[in-house]
């Protein structure tokens, strides 16, 4: 049997005194643990807030925090990445791409005051 095909059994607890239908005590799935089961989704009031997931959210926030960055200070892509949680400045220049539809620095040159 392989660790990944092995199917969980539920665990029961027995005393000298229960019988051997008692109720198992570990019930949930995998699916269920997963948020994919009949439990609930992990985060629908942000889901609803937002309009997004979690994962959207935060990089729809990142990706703001970003673009206030860019305007306002000198600092290059890969220290505005790091402030704003981005793991490189790739990352952040397809953010701000797919969120303004222009390249950072094109963002940050129209964006500085005159």
């Amino acid at each position: 049997m392989s660790l990944f095909t092995a199917t969980r059994r539920p665990l029961t607890t027995r005393s000298a005194h229960s019988s051997s239908t008692s109720r198992p005590t570990w019930t949930t799935t995998r699916a269920q643990r997963r948020g994919q089961g009949d439990a609930p989704p992990p985060h629908p009031s942000l889901h609803r807030a937002a309009g997004a997931g979690p994962g959207r959210y935060v990089r729809q926030v990142r990706t703001e925090a970003a673009a206030h960055v860019l305007a306002s200070t000198t600092l290059p892509m890969a220290g505005v990445a790091a402030r704003c949680g981005f793991g490189s400045a790739e990352t952040l220049r397809q953010a701000l791409t797919e969120r303004f539809g222009i390249a950072p620095s094109h963002y940050r040159a129209a964006m500085r005051p005159v």
